[in-house]
């Protein structure tokens, strides 16, 4: 069966924090992401990702992300375990904030992702398991090397993301990701900042998944800039999450 020409992703997300209900530091937010794909040449799809996020306490703000827009490859396949997939992407800066406080011009993003499958393997448990690594770097441009605010832009970022999928049946599936972060500023500056999340999910149907899960992100490094901060939970900055995301 020849596949569709046009495609398109929905993903709705609501979580929270863990703070105590009613507290000045608790808050719920929730997401909308839709990426609707064009399958332009037999092995290349051109994808449109645009997506919002609502606060729904405090201010209840509604906040626009840059949308992008990405050619990505079909899968190539290495070997009988192996693919890979490369894709560029380029940022549309469209927020008020990479336009007005960051003075963003523009940023293109390369990636490359490795999926490994050992389905052909036909061993209990490791034929069900999925590995994914996905490495992307950005070069934003700017107007001005510093933002309004007074911090200084970042040219480059380098982004590193692991996944490792678990899935028993066609139905259920864990799913866990690991992803480093480092930006280098136009003064030199280095960043390392982490997230880490697990997840369980259902397919429901063909076209709809539901999954809850748990992530924490934050700097690589304490304050001291020698502790590592990397922890799967933190009171402080660990989020759950209900996802829903629908495709058609």
């Amino acid at each position: 069966q020849k596949p569709p020409q046009f495609r398109a992703n929905a993903i709705w997300d609501v979580g929270s924090n863990l703070y105590p209900l009613g507290s000045a530091d608790h808050s719920v937010n929730s997401s909308l992401v839709l990426i609707p794909s064009y399958r332009m040449m037999p092995r290349w799809n051109l994808s449109v990702v645009i997506s919002g996020s609502k606060s729904l306490t405090g201010d209840r703000q509604f906040i626009f992300f840059d949308p992008s827009i990405v050619a990505a490859s079909l899968p190539v396949l290495l070997n009988p375990y192996l693919s890979v997939r490369p894709a560029i992407g380029s940022i549309l800066p469209t927020s008020e904030r990479s336009r007005r406080r960051e003075s963003l011009i523009t940023a293109i993003r390369p990636s490359l992702r490795l999926i490994s499958n050992f389905a052909r393997l036909k061993k209990p448990v490791i034929q069900n398991l999925s590995l994914l690594y996905e490495v992307a770097l950005v070069r934003s441009f700017h107007q001005f090397t510093t933002s309004t605010s007074g911090s200084v832009n970042s040219p480059w970022h380098i982004t590193n993301w692991f996944n490792l999928n678990y899935s028993p049946n066609d139905l259920w599936f864990v799913s866990a990701d690991f992803i480093r972060n480092t930006e280098w500023s136009y003064q030199g500056g280095v960043r390392n900042t982490f997230s880490l999340g697990e997840s369980v999910g259902y397919r429901a149907t063909d076209h709809l998944t539901v999954s809850v899960g748990h992530t924490n992100q934050g700097d690589v490094l304490r304050v001291n800039g020698l502790a590592s901060n990397i922890s799967f939970f933190d009171s402080t900055t660990s989020r759950v999450f209900m996802s829903v995301a629908v495709s058609f």
